[in-house]
């Protein structure tokens, strides 16, 4: 054999060896991130919308980290009235707490009775009006 197809064989073999141990880490790194991920989405504390508490609607239970609100269909929380906007309001987790915020909605977004200015921190037992609509908040407690 030539010493240019050993020299060829040798290079062909490093490739496919730096192809192996790249795919591996790879793969490692998106099973790390995927773990990641399902561990952050069971620590949010779960939170249940109540809307329009007065009209014996049942509460609905959130447990993603992110919840919209609005007239959208692939809005989280749907509200089927012309005094919403599409995108009204968003609830997130972060920080090991839940916060509200408003998306710049035509009608503004209130909790308990002050308008929204800049994202705010969620208690249980808080109420958020949209449009003409009542939300009640109850924030579960996770057991540590």
């Amino acid at each position: 054999m030539s010493a240019a197809i050993v020299l060829l064989l040798r290079v062909i073999l490093s490739l496919l060896l730096f192809a192996i141990v790249g795919f591996t880490l790879y793969i490692l790194w998106k099973d790390v991130r995927n773990t990641q991920h399902s561990h952050l989405a069971q620590l949010v504390r779960p939170i249940y919308l109540h809307l329009d508490p007065d009209a014996n609607s049942s509460a609905k239970k959130y447990t993603d980290n992110e919840i919209l609100i609005g007239r959208d269909p692939a809005c989280n929380f749907t509200i089927t009235d012309t005094a919403i906007s599409a995108r009204h309001a968003r609830l997130y987790f972060k920080q090991n707490q839940w916060w509200v915020e408003d998306l710049g909605s035509t009608n503004g977004t209130f909790l308990n009775l002050e308008p929204l200015t800049a994202p705010v921190i969620l208690v249980d037992g808080d109420q958020i009006k949209i449009g003409t609509h009542d939300i009640l908040l109850s924030i579960m407690q996770i057991a540590d």
